[in-house]
């Protein structure tokens, strides 16, 4: 009899595929909407393994609910929706996915710095009101990219690859990274700026 795999959120079925050849695997029926506890919990009386979301819960109850339990893998970059010490205490492996957000974090964040820079919602709107016409709309020109810089404060690893994005443009960043507790006070992350000198032909600072 195959191990049993309960996840709890609905899943592009090719994503299961190597999972299925192993392992009985069912999975919650929608994607938009999270597992109810109570069914996580039947679930979780009979799984060797869970495959959990940031969003459910996974305490003392959960872990405790059936003698089968071996593993969480949690789908998300954190852990804190997982009670680490109850899972220790019963042998229970617990995995995450770290880095998978990494370049896409750093991604959105370039796109949201250029649609800033440059009025692209706004210049969207506009023409969907039906406000485009003859002459010229200063009001939407935005910032020059060329030769200006953008001040970032962020954990080092989406810092590290926003830098490598937009060289070819000679848009220069500039970041400032330090432990989460450091990062989370903002008159720390402006006064470093400001002793740095930082300010200079800034075109935006984000954090």
């Amino acid at each position: 009899m195959k191990p049993y795999v309960y996840i709890t959120r609905k899943l592009p079925e090719e994503t299961i595929m190597d999972l299925t050849e192993l392992f009985e695997v069912k999975m919650w029926g929608h994607e938009d909407i999270p597992a109810p506890r109570e069914v996580i919990l039947k679930e979780a009386q009979k799984a060797s393994a869970l495959i959990t979301m940031l969003s459910d819960k996974v305490d003392e109850e959960v872990l405790s609910a059936g003698e089968s339990l071996k593993v969480v893998a949690n789908l998300a970059v954190g852990f804190d929706n997982i009670d680490l010490e109850a899972a220790t205490k019963r042998g229970i492996i617990v995995t995450n996915t770290p880095d998978v957000l990494t370049e896409t974090t750093a991604d959105l964040t370039f796109s949201l710095l250029m649609a800033s820079a440059r009025r692209i919602v706004e210049a969207a709107e506009y023409i969907k009101a039906g406000k485009w016409g003859a002459g010229v709309r200063t009001c939407l020109l935005g910032m020059m990219f060329m030769g200006r810089q953008s001040g970032l404060s962020a954990w080092v690893k989406s810092a590290r690859r926003l830098h490598a994005g937009p060289k070819a443009s000679e848009w220069r960043f500039f970041t400032i990274t330090a432990p989460k507790s450091m990062m989370l006070k903002k008159n720390w992350v402006l006064s470093t700026a400001l002793s740095r000198n930082l300010w200079r032909n800034l075109i935006m600072w984000c954090h």
